[in-house]
């Protein structure tokens, strides 16, 4: 059928020839074959480009895969694995970290940890029946870490419903005194063995036993003794230093305590002397401080069982009572609260049932479970139980039914521990050794790097050692890693023998570099290790051109040799036989493009730490000072203070500087130095370099002081010194950047590319100082070099293939564009001949039929 149009329109589109009787769709694809053919060739060609390109990628990411395989393998930290065995894991189980140290402990577990639970000692007969007619209950956990026996909630004081923090900020402490020099083992006679004191102003005359020579931990219990018969709320010990230590049992500044002289008018002391303490002084506590949801609240008086009202700030105000535990101390209880916070949570009692009370506990979400627990027909008591173990978790409330701020008291009674709070405890070295313990049954880093967790009481013995399957692992995955790429070569670039097909990739000179870079590494590369080459690790090259890896012999290696097997892999560095600088000169990091070779090192200055080192000397660590400073110190965004007291030790002096930097998180150390004048008290930055620094001043200088500051009430400011030093390259000193002890290159120089070497070389050398460093990659550096030469996405050379590939196939699409747009106009003229004729065609036999029927009605036809 054709579809023809009016006279002098051209048809619109063509189906087919039914008056010509010609297949017209057939003829124009005839005849448009010769304008295809050069789009045919063009798809064709960009197709077979693009099939490359997919074979490329194909092999690009295996290589790639292949690469991360080998640098994972490049360094000490893919070699730090390391496993934790147990001889008995029915009392403790063990995991170690990557990194863990090696070696064994033996310990006891003494006690698992375990949770409180408080039971009431009276029973109601049901749980709708009334308990409290109080309105809200404050509920917290582990205060008594901090030096509280229990808080409360202070009825009618508006205290907000919800959480509430309480926060120690300043440590309380007992008035002290403490003695010039170390106790000595010394007897007494009637005319020396009287110690008089004066404690919040009343006198007291303690009387020490005469005839026989005591040892200092005699005189010490004999003065606890004889001031427990006076009546004198004192304590006193012995420091680390051995010196004799008094203190009250209370803390705060109402607190006061002198040591009277030998010439006072009552109770003089004649013992002072022989004890080596300060006399005529009197001396005061330090005041606690707790911040209460934003409020400031100062105390001054800190006793045993001692009670006071604390401010809230929230939003409602309100109040909360705290009452203060006590603990044994050699005479008496003694009481202080220490720095932290506790989190408390005031919850409403409802209506005052057992039942409300229960279940306004458990919605609060304070980490306590309460319960109705039914004993017998007709009783219910109510139960409390920390959800952690541990003594954080214990139950700090009233649990005396006589206290009147415990609201459940008048009905119920005590409430009891049925279960104390308990830490997990261990001992290790017996009667001479050391306990630990932990709020869970899990202890982390017993070991460095080993977390033990106890599952039962007896003794056992860890052992933590290199995991030798674990390394086998990832040299496994090395191994089939390779394998894998050279399946790909072989499988695009190589020739089937058994197909008698090759490969679309055949020949090509960049793969066949891989294929022999891969075989020739695994073959030769030994690295650093004394082993010689993979060989020793179970790693072999096969005839087919595989790689095989015997994990056998591998670990078997490994459990012997596990530093020299790892050094068959990893990067590093070499210095000259009988060096001196050797293990102070060590590699950090090498990148891909860091060239193996003999670099010349020069250092020009060393790494230092910041040091203040006191100007006054003194004849030995425990030499005391004679005049009293306060030292303030300033680091990381922290400032801390310490006071010297008037015969404090040096060695006491930075045992107390080394206290406040580790309680402000400063990264400082104190010590006592002996230098060429004598010693000294030192403060110095735990870290090197530039960065490291600290702040000192103080409020005395000069004789008698620790001579940190050259004058009083002047801040001095110190700082570390960065490791500095070159390289020759070619004759071109090439410069690192100093950080600390680290010494960082250029990575943009050839062929440094981000060398970075520690330097630990000391300050008293004389500088500069050179030496010849031999940067060897190691089996698994230098594969991930060569990987990384092909896979790199800036300019690796299987990466630029498939760059270029994709360069030309897209080349390809203007010019196939443009033969196809030729072939379509080609196709349009065609057709629109072709529906011209069936037209013409149409209209001639149109007009045929017409003649015909007018012949046809001629007279006498």
């Amino acid at each position: 059928m054709s579809i023809t149009s009016p006279s002098g329109f051209s048809p619109q589109f063509l189906v087919n020839g039914l008056i010509s009787g010609i297949n017209t769709q057939q003829v124009i694809s005839a005849l448009l074959q010769s304008y295809e053919l050069p789009v045919t060739n063009l798809e064709n060609q960009q197709s077979q480009i693009n099939s490359q390109v997919k074979d490329w990628q194909a092999i690009n990411k295996d290589i790639a895969a292949f690469q991360t395989a080998a640098q994972s393998l490049s360094t000490p930290s893919g070699w730090n694995l390391m496993t934790a065995s147990s001889s008995d894991t029915s009392v403790a189980t063990a995991t170690a970290t990557a990194g863990a140290a090696s070696g064994s402990l033996t310990f006891s577990v003494n006690q698992l940890a375990q949770a409180e639970i408080l039971a009431s000692q009276n029973s109601v007969s049901s749980t709708s029946t009334s308990i409290t007619s109080d309105s809200q209950y404050l509920l917290s956990k582990g205060a008594e870490n901090y030096g509280f026996q229990w808080l409360a909630t202070v009825q009618g004081s508006g205290l907000a419903l919800g959480s509430h923090s309480i926060q120690v900020t300043q440590a309380s402490q007992a008035a002290t005194i403490t003695g010039t020099a170390a106790l000595t083992s010394q007897s007494f006679t009637t005319s020396d063995n009287t110690l008089g004191l004066t404690v919040n102003g009343t006198a007291y005359s303690l009387t020490l036993p005469t005839g026989t020579t005591l040892s200092p931990s005699q005189i010490v219990s004999d003065l606890n003794s004889a001031a427990s018969s006076a009546g004198a709320p004192v304590n006193f010990s012995l420091n680390s230093s051995g010196e004799l230590v008094v203190s009250t049992n209370d803390s705060g500044s109402a607190d006061t305590l002198e040591i009277n002289s030998s010439t006072a008018t009552t109770d003089p002391s004649t013992a002072a002397a022989a004890l080596d303490l300060p006399t005529g002084t009197t001396v005061s506590g330090v005041n606690a401080v707790v911040n209460v949801d934003g409020t400031s609240n100062t105390i001054t008086n800190i006793a045993p069982g001692g009670e006071v009202q604390l401010t809230s700030g929230d939003s409602s105000g309100g109040s909360i009572e705290v009452k203060f535990a006590g603990a044994t101390g050699p005479n008496g209880s003694t009481a202080a609260l220490s720095t932290g916070t506790v989190s408390a949570t005031n919850i409403s009692l409802g209506n005052g049932s057992l039942g409300d009370v229960v279940n306004n506990i458990n919605a609060a979400g304070a980490g306590v479970t309460a319960s109705a627990v039914q004993t017998s027909s007709g009783a219910y008591i109510l139960q409390l139980a920390s959800s952690t173990t541990g003594t954080d978790g214990q139950i700090t409330v009233p649990l005396s039914g006589a206290d009147a701020y415990n609201p459940f008291g008048t009905v119920l009674g005590n409430m009891n521990a049925i279960q104390s709070a308990q830490n997990a405890q261990i001992s290790v070295g017996g009667t001479s050794g050391y306990t630990l313990s932990s709020q869970t049954d899990t202890f982390n880093n017993v070991m460095p790097g080993t977390n033990v967790t106890v599952t039962g009481t007896g003794s056992t013995t860890i052992t933590v050692a290199p995991n030798a399957a674990g390394q086998a692992t990832q040299v496994q995955n090395l191994v089939t890693a390779a394998n894998q790429v050279l399946s790909d070569i072989q499988k695009y670039a190589g020739y089937n023998d058994q197909s008698k097909v090759a490969g679309p990739l055949m020949g090509n000179a960049i793969l066949q570099g891989i294929q022999g870079q891969i075989l020739s590494t695994f073959a030769t590369n030994g690295g650093t290790s004394n082993l010689g080459n993979a060989l020793a690790a179970g790693i072999s090259v096969t005839s087919n051109g595989t790689i095989s890896f015997n994990q056998t012999t591998f670990e078997s290696e490994f459990a012997a040799h596990p530093h020299q097997v790892a050094a068959l892999f990893e990067q590093g560095i070499q210095l000259p036989s009988g060096s001196p600088y050797t293990s102070e000169i060590s590699l950090v990091y090498a990148s891909n493009q860091t060239q193996p070779g003999t670099y010349a090192l020069t250092v020009t200055q060393p790494a230092l730490q910041a040091t203040d080192t006191g100007d006054e000397y003194y004849s030995s660590p425990t030499s005391t000072v004679s005049t009293a400073e306060t030292l303030t110190v300033g680091s990381g965004g922290a400032t801390a203070t310490y006071a010297t007291t008037v015969g404090e030790t040096l060695s006491a002096i930075a045992q107390g500087l080394n206290q406040t930097f580790a309680n402000n998180s400063m990264a400082l150390s104190a010590q006592v130095v002996d230098t060429t004048s004598g010693y000294a008290v030192q403060v110095t930055s735990n870290s090197y370099g530039g960065s490291a620094g600290f702040t000192l001043s103080s409020t005395a200088s000069g004789t008698g002081t620790t001579g940190l500051a050259a004058a009083a009430n002047t801040t001095y400011t110190y700082a570390g010194q960065n490791v500095a030093g070159y390289i020759d390259v070619n004759g071109t000193d090439v410069y690192g950047t100093g950080n600390g002890q680290y010494l960082a290159f250029p990575t943009t120089n050839s062929p440094l590319a981000g060398l970075d070497l520690q330097i630990t070389t000391p300050g008293t050398l004389t500088y500069p100082i050179s030496t010849n460093i031999t940067y060897v990659q190691g089996l698994g550096q230098q594969l991930s070099s060569q990987m990384y030469a092909a896979s790199s996405p800036i300019n690796g050379s299987v990466t630029t293939t498939i760059n270029s590939l994709q360069q030309q196939s897209t080349g390809l699409d203007p010019q196939i564009a443009f033969y196809s747009q030729i072939v379509a106009q080609e196709k349009k003229t065609l057709e629109a001949q072709f529906a011209q004729m069936e037209a013409t065609l149409g209209s001639l036999k149109n007009q045929g039929a017409m003649l015909s029927s007018s012949i046809a009605q001629l007279p006498g036809l």
